[in-house]
């Protein structure tokens, strides 16, 4: 599905080493995986595409709608050799007590719940486990034997496989599909994420930019209702230093809010208005050579001077990308990105770019 927003796939081959390039996500099946540029993997279930040879229900009974049949199950680890495999599942509702593969109960497995509302497989034999998410599905299921939720594992084996290589950990003691007796010391360090040093919080108010000089930049930015549609709205915060930020709305959808941030201040009796510049390339919507940057659904921080947007693939949120842009006094730049490629029923997202903050 293409996503009408600034959020386009970087072309990371023709970009200076300089710029951030987010990591790629991967489909494996009923699955998707992404290993972000700290080298941190996670992988994700999906609900399944409909068979052709799916089995009917009998007479009188109406086929469940595999949107509520299955729920959703995690797989995450750190890059460190000792690092654990986390595996949580979620988006059902009830307390689980067991999990089932063809109607076993798998008995070296616990569940746990977790602060953020998900709940934590403890796994006892991480071997035998893996051996079981190869074929079929895990059923949920209460204390009282009633199946709370579905969990497709078409592609979750080939999903930890693609994990462990990135990680280095193939026939390693650490690694899930394929181990070997090949020492932990092979497996590389994790690199160092990039640092992004945040200027200092404003003291200053914004500037008071006159209505006649916004619209004047509107109408220079291609901006106006004429040309985008939508309502025109406009904020105004302090960047400091002399700097204000203003994010113009440029365009709006059913489901995605387009705006432009834009960078004020005095220069003489005037006041001058720029596009903002970010730290890596993409083009503008109406223009190759254009240097603007249009954000989706975006909000601005006033604490951490941070831009965040979230563009929707589609209205029920479950695909699209989200981004996080912190001002370091000249340009904003990209401090964390995540996404997820498919649209079939993961409301969460993968991170695919980290740094840290300073």
């Amino acid at each position: 599905m293409i996503i009408l927003s600034s959020l386009l796939l970087l072309a990371s081959a023709q970009q200076p080493a300089a710029q951030p390039v987010p990591a790629e996500t991967h489909n494996f099946k009923d699955w998707v995986v992404a290993c972000d540029n700290g080298l941190r993997c996670q992988a994700l279930s999906l609900v399944p595409e409909p068979k052709a040879d799916a089995e009917v229900p009998p007479a009188g009974q109406e086929p469940q709608d595999p949107w509520e049949r299955f729920g959703l199950m995690m797989f995450e680890r750190g890059p460190q050799a000792n690092a654990p495999l986390i595996v949580t599942i979620s988006d059902f509702e009830g307390t689980p007590a067991r999990l089932l593969h063809y109607d076993t109960p798998l008995e070296d497995v616990r569940i746990s719940a977790t602060e953020d509302g998900a709940w934590r497989l403890e796994i006892a034999d991480p071997k035998t486990f893996v051996d079981t998410i190869y074929a079929g599905s895990f059923v949920v299921q209460d204390a009282a034997g009633k199946v709370l939720t579905e969990l497709a594992l078409d592609g979750a084996y080939g999903s930890l496989l693609y994990m462990d290589e990135r990680q280095g950990r193939l026939r390693t003691p650490t690694a899930m599909v394929r181990r070997g007796n090949r020492p932990v010391s092979v497996i590389p360090a994790p690199p160092p994420l990039p640092v992004v040093t945040v200027a200092p919080r404003p003291r200053e108010a914004a500037l008071t930019i006159p209505k006649r000089r916004l619209n004047e930049a509107r109408r220079q930015q291609e901006c106006g209702q004429e040309e985008v549609g939508g309502e025109e709205t406009h904020e105004v915060e302090a960047l400091g230093n002399g700097r204000s930020l203003i994010m113009m709305s440029c365009g709006s959808g059913a489901y995605n809010f387009n705006s432009l941030p834009l960078i004020a201040w005095r220069e003489g009796n005037a006041i001058r208005i720029e596009p903002a510049k970010f730290d890596f390339s993409r083009e503008g919507l109406e223009a190759e050579e254009s240097e603007r940057v249009l954000v989706t659904n975006a909000e601005f921080d006033a604490a951490t001077l941070t831009i965040s947007e979230y563009a929707k693939g589609r209205g029920i949120g479950d695909c699209g990308v989200s981004a996080s842009y912190a001002w370091d006094g000249t340009m904003f730049q990209m401090t964390e990105r995540a996404e997820m490629s498919e649209c079939r029923g993961a409301r969460e997202l993968l991170t695919t770019w980290r740094t840290e903050r300073r």
